[in-house]
């Protein structure tokens, strides 16, 4: 982002050569001067700058994350990390493409900016510093999760729970409700409710269910849970991530002989079964 705003209009064309991975071939390259001197591109960087006129301790964050991360995957590469100020695609937060790691960081300036007027509270308070590290390795978890086709309910919840399982092995220095994305209140009603939550998804025989509604109703992100129960406003969303987490917890507090990369790679299905999970 800086690099593509400091350079004059007539020499953004000649960043091609250095980052061609941020220019595509079929586009012109009068789009990129026009780009550079947009009014609004212009705006969205100043505002980018004024919250990270330093990028010092992001790098040092995720040099520990990096860490962590070749700890529990030896044969993986680390990235390349670029910062990027865009057009406040919150949905694209963070992107791993190839070997390059992509972080937008106009979608991380605070709940209460003024970019995210127009979101839904439960969108902006994630649009908040301490959520990079939690969506970098979200975007890590794609490549190192077995994603295969499982319908299930449990499944879903397993594989999601893998990647808030990640979070708590590559960024622990991290407060464990922002690993998250919930508040110190809706962590501490997760756990509270855990074992009632439980019984519910038994008692409804939601466990191996395939209706896929109940991805938007658990996993997705929203204002809050869905178990069209009078206490669904108090209750923090993607609750099925939070409990697929700690099925995955039980499953290591039985075999802890299995890797972390191993742990990746297991069926939802056939985890939960070895899990012994009782809230």
């Amino acid at each position: 982002d800086s690099i593509f705003m400091n350079t004059p209009a007539e020499k953004v064309v000649q960043l091609r050569e250095k980052y061609p991975q941020f220019f595509p071939d079929k586009t012109k390259d009068q789009m990129w001067v026009e780009k550079r001197e947009d009014s609004l591109m212009q705006v969205i960087y100043k505002e980018v700058k004024k919250q990270f006129s330093s990028t010092d301790s992001l790098q040092n964050q995720l040099q520990k994350l990096f860490q962590h991360y070749k700890y529990y995957f030896p044969d993986k590469k680390i990235p390349e990390v670029y910062t990027v100020a865009e057009y406040v695609d919150y949905k694209n937060k963070v992107l791993l493409s190839g070997n390059d790691l992509i972080i937008s960081l106009d979608n991380y300036l605070g709940k209460d900016h003024r970019f995210y007027t127009e979101f839904e509270d439960y969108i902006s308070k994630l649009q908040a510093k301490n959520q990079i590290l939690p969506d970098v390795v979200s975007a890590l978890s794609d490549e190192l999760i077995n994603t295969e086709e499982q319908r299930s309910f449990i499944a879903h919840m397993i594989n999601y729970g893998k990647t808030e399982y990640l979070k708590d092995r590559l960024i622990p220095f991290v407060a464990e409700h922002h690993r998250l994305g919930y508040t110190d209140a809706e962590l501490e009603w997760a756990y509270d409710n855990e074992k009632q939550m439980w019984r519910y998804f038994v008692e409804k025989e939601l466990i191996f269910s395939t209706k896929k509604n109940l991805l938007n109703r658990f996993l997705y992100n929203g204002p809050f849970s869905k178990f069209y129960l009078k206490f669904d406003r108090e209750s923090p969303p993607r609750l099925g991530r939070f409990i697929g987490r700690q099925i995955i917890k039980s499953y290591v507090a039985q075999h802890p002989e299995v890797s972390v990369e191993k742990l990746m790679k297991i069926p939802g299905e056939k985890l939960f079964q070895a899990s012994n999970y009782k809230p």
